[in-house]
């Protein structure tokens, strides 16, 4: 584990002790009742004041702060535990004026870095604790003086104070101010935000009120200097902007610098959730999956500017001087940057937190990570100390002995020497890490011959005779078509879209994509579809610099390529899934729970937004799921069975999330539904049965979702919100948004196509049909072929209670007694009805799915078979799968176990070869030859049991 800290005081000088000891006799002499602190409290107090004269000055000025920390037991405990909010809300309640409400600001702000310096200084609380204090001091004088002014600007005035979110960057974003910090700021108005009110300009006349009273030097000191120049535009800029002022300059002008700023920022104060929410939207800005080259050249830019920076300032100097407190920041907070848009556990603005994270996720070796903290620790611990003084911002280490000898005694060390070493092994460690970091290797090896004839191949494709034995050894089957493929790409609109820098990538990316195409078993075809890759990403330079700054990322792409046309495909339309193809663990494949919390975590920054922009989140966490599924499939690391299951589970858990997407919209624009049955007033009524494969845990990558929508709406009661809507309606409202979020395409792409005509009527019917009248429906109204399909049907959202009651109401609908001739009748009536509708195809083809002795053929003996014998054996209604149905039927003894289990595997060979069809992009036909005596065997059992 990391930790850090400096250690208790060992002991004080003399010289240091005596003058803080005179002046306590002093002290008690003038005011008797100091006589009577706590044991503890003197006993700390010789100490305290000898390593800081503002502790004495401050104390000996407003006696009753010690008085009352004393009293109050405050100096005991972390500021949390004292109430520090509360405290200074109460404290300035009811001040008159703006010189009021800063006067009583800053004697609670005395009293308060008493207690922190103090505890700091006698070892009551280590670094992390000091400066969470200090930032929990900063956001609670700033909520105190916002609501101050309101209070005084609503009774003098008349009018309420607009609302502002406030922002805290830097160490005040990261919980880590120092004893003397300046608070940087951004104020945001929240006009056009839910219960935001007033524009950008009224706000300003608050912020110039606000700054009055946190900065102003008086008699009594300040509360805290602020700084707004982080703000967009900086000295330039407003002093407050809407949100969407904020997303429109980053977007348009926000540099490197910028997003090391607002990885720091964190709500502190005013209106948080409308902070929040502005954070949550401009997370793409600060975190991006990867960095292109011109990002990372920023940095670089950055890094080599505040390193000439350093060189200029003091070598004493602990914040900007080499190996000081700036470059550990600047090199944690790079390396959360590059790696934080993959990885959500990189995104504090904390350093102290940051540092072991990046130890966890590999980023820093255990044994740098470690010794950075350390050193990281110490600094800061110094920096407090120097600070603790005076109570003055300095970062420069001291010349004068009496004050080195403080500093060393404070830090817990036997003297100056000591300490100095100390520090300059620490500093010498962070330089040592900051020169290393964003390093580029000067002494790249010089490209070979054949790298050469890389070059020259993809960047003026010479004639065939020339090329030839070079593609021959890479692979290549067809030389002249691999020139004339190559020849037309450089011809055509790509490159000319393309600026220099864009040019430049490509060119570096030509020889490993020749490379990474010949070392696959179909190297032509590879080059074909890696040449479209490029072609649909072209316009977007910053996927041609994923793929240039990635080497490794380009043999993966040409495998995909190689594995999975569909893939190939899917990564053209969707240029988005290259960037899964940076992480790591690419083959490994999440459990169904672990989709559940992954969807939680991609939508919790994003609680409060637009469902659309929700649905993009789960859009893009589907995807990355189904390139690890079907790699693992081309890969033969999962069988079919095992896809269709994965693939049904993670459909299921999108489902749940888009539902509540569109709940929660709906319910706060209508409020909740009235419901037939809802004993506890918290149930949805809402419930979505699958179909199909769906239903049957038999989803295939490319399928719909055959669902049909039930409500226990209360007839026509109205729902409970301003704008009410009949309960029915609310229902199919509901279901048209979550349809509507499943299905519309965006950049992102689609969730999934849904198919809702398995309802009631089908098309004609209700989209949303009650519950009761549904099983009603089923019992006295449905067609033979809709209960076939309910056997292929589950429960999988929706209501808790509604979903468990699902199954057993189905298996009373499947174990009725019927009639085994009309039931075989309407079952080869049905086939033979799907059978006219199929396109006419060539004989000598065999379609696995729809021809006789394919798949359908076997559906239809299996749900035949648990309709005609259900109400004999009520465990055949348990299964929804079809080869665990034809198990089931074994079992009871109304299918012959050979006979079902013929069936059962020639089902899995079949759905294996549709999986293998659509992932090769090839029509759904295979030789029928192949296939004969599987197909003899389905029908022979199809006559045995249907004929």
């Amino acid at each position: 584990m990391l930790t850090c800290g400096a250690q208790p005081l060992p002991g004080l000088p003399r010289s240091l002790l005596a003058p803080a000891v005179e002046r306590w006799q002093g002290f008690q002499h003038q005011h008797p009742w100091s006589r009577r602190l706590p044991a503890v409290l003197v006993d700390s107090l010789p100490a305290a004041w000898a390593l800081s004269r503002y502790l004495a000055d401050t104390c000996c000025r407003y006696p009753e702060i010690l008085q009352d920390l004393a009293a109050s037991g405050d100096l005991l405990v972390s500021a949390r535990a004292t109430g520090l909010a509360r405290r200074l809300e109460m404290g300035t309640r009811g001040a008159g004026d703006e010189a009021e409400l800063g006067r009583r600001l800053r004697r609670l702000r005395h009293r308060e870095m008493v207690r922190i310096i103090w505890r700091d200084l006698v070892g009551w609380a280590d670094l992390a604790e000091t400066m969470r204090d200090l930032s929990w001091l900063a956001e609670a004088a700033i909520d105190a003086a916002l609501a101050g002014l309101a209070s005084w600007r609503h009774e003098t005035g008349g009018t309420a104070a607009p609302r502002l979110a406030v922002l805290g960057m830097g160490k005040l974003g990261g919980w880590e101010l120092n004893v003397s910090s300046d608070v940087d700021l951004v104020l945001i108005g929240t006009a056009g935000e839910p219960g935001g009110d007033g524009g950008a300009a009224e706000p300003a006349g608050l912020v110039r009120q606000l700054l009055r009273v946190l900065g102003s030097q008086t008699a009594d000191g300040h509360v805290f200097r602020v700084d707004l120049r982080l703000r967009p535009f900086g000295d330039a800029g407003p002093l407050v902007m809407t949100p969407a002022q904020v997303e429109a300059y980053l977007e348009a002008y926000g540099r490197a610098w910028e997003r090391l700023a607002w990885l720091r920022a964190r709500p502190v104060a005013g209106d948080r959730q409308a902070g929040a929410r502005l954070l949550a939207a401009i997370t793409p800005f600060v975190y991006r999956r990867y960095l292109d080259f011109g990002a990372l050249d920023s940095l670089r830019d950055l890094k080599e500017r505040l390193a000439a920076a350093r060189a200029a300032s003091q070598p004493r100097d602990l914040k900007l001087g080499p190996g000081g407190i700036r470059q550990v920041e600047f090199l944690v907070q790079t390396l959360q940057l590059i790696h934080g848009g993959r990885h959500a556990a990189l995104r504090t603005p904390s350093v102290l937190e940051a540092l072991p994270a990046l130890v966890r996720g590999g980023w820093l070796s255990a044994a740098e990570g470690h010794g950075l903290l350390a050193a990281y620790a110490l600094l800061r611990d110094a920096e407090h100390r120097l600070q603790a003084v005076e109570c003055q911002q300095t970062h420069t280490l001291p010349d004068d002995p009496e004050a080195q000898a403080r500093l060393a005694a404070s830090l817990g060390m036997a003297g100056w020497e000591a300490c100095l070493a100390r520090l300059a092994a620490a500093r010498q460690l962070v330089a040592q890490s900051f020169a290393g970091l964003l390093r580029q290797d000067g002494k790249a090896a010089a490209a070979g011959p054949r790298q050469a004839a890389l070059a020259d191949l993809w960047g003026q494709p010479p004639a065939v005779a020339a090329a030839g034995p070079l593609l021959a050894e890479l692979g290549f089957q067809e030389p002249d078509q691999v020139l004339a493929e190559l020849a037309a790409f450089r011809q055509g609109p790509v490159l000319r879209s393309l600026n220099d820098a864009g040019r430049r990538r490509l060119e570096r990316l030509g020889p490993p994509l020749l490379a990474a195409a010949g070392a696959e078993a179909s190297p032509d075809q590879v080059l074909g579809r890696l040449l479209d890759i490029l072609r649909a990403i072209g316009g977007r330079s910053t996927y041609l610099a994923l793929l240039a700054e990635n080497p490794g990322v380009l043999p993966r792409l040409a495998g995909i390529c190689q594995a999975s046309p569909w893939l190939a495909t899917q990564i053209r339309r969707l240029p988005r899934l290259l960037d899964d193809l940076l992480e790591p663990d690419l083959g490994d494949l999440a459990e169904a729970d672990r989709w559940q919390a992954a969807i939680e975590a991609g939508l919790a920054p994003l609680a409060g937004l637009d469902p659309e922009d929700c649905a993009d989140s789960l859009r893009r966490l589907k995807q990355a799921q189904i390139l690890r599924l079907a790699l693992a499939v081309c890969e033969e690391r999962i069988d079919n069975r095992t896809a269709c299951q994965r693939l049904s589970s993670l459909a299921e858990a999108i489902l749940a999330a888009v539902i509540d997407l569109a709940w929660t919209h709906l319910v706060a624009r209508h409020g909740r539904p009235r419901l037939s049955s809802d004993p506890t007033g918290h149930d949805r009524g809402i419930l979505v049965v699958a179909y199909g494969t769906f239903g049957a845990h038999e989803l295939a990558f490319t399928s719909d979702l055959d669902l049909v929508f039930l409500h226990t709406a209360q007839g026509q009661e109205p729902t409970t919100g301003a704008q009410p809507l009949p309960g029915p309606q609310f229902f199919a409202r509901l279901a048209q948004r979550v349809i509507h979020l499943l299905v519309t395409p965006t950049e992102a792409g689609i969730l999934y196509p849904v198919d809702s005509r398995l309802r009631p009527s089908g098309n004609a019917g209700m989209l949303v049909s009650e519950l009761a009248s549904f099983w009603d429906y089923q019992a006295t109204a449905a067609w033979t072929w809709e209960h076939q399909a309910l056997v292929r049907a589950r429960a999988v959202a929706g209501d808790q209670g509604l979903m468990a009651a699902f199954g057993p109401a189905r298996a009373a609908i499947l174990g009725q007694p019927r009639d085994a001739a009309t039931l075989r009748q309407e079952v080869l009536r049905m086939r033979q009805r799907l059978l006219a509708a199929e396109q006419p195809h060539d004989p000598a083809l065999f379609h696995p799915k729809m021809d006789p002795g394919g798949m359908v053929d076997i559906d239809f003996l299996a749900q035949y078979g648990v309709l005609v014998a259900c109400h004999r054996h009520p465990e055949l209604a348990t299964a929804t799968g079809t080869q665990a149905i034809l198990a089931a039927l074994a079992e009871a003894g109304v299918l012959a176990q050979n006979d079902a289990r013929c069936l059962a595997e020639s089902y899995g060979q079949l759905r294996g070869i549709l999986h293998r069809q659509a992932l090769a992009e090839e029509p759904a036909l295979v030789p029928a030859a192949a296939f004969s005596d599987l197909r003899r065997e389905v029908r022979r059992v199809w006559d045995a049991v249907l004929r």
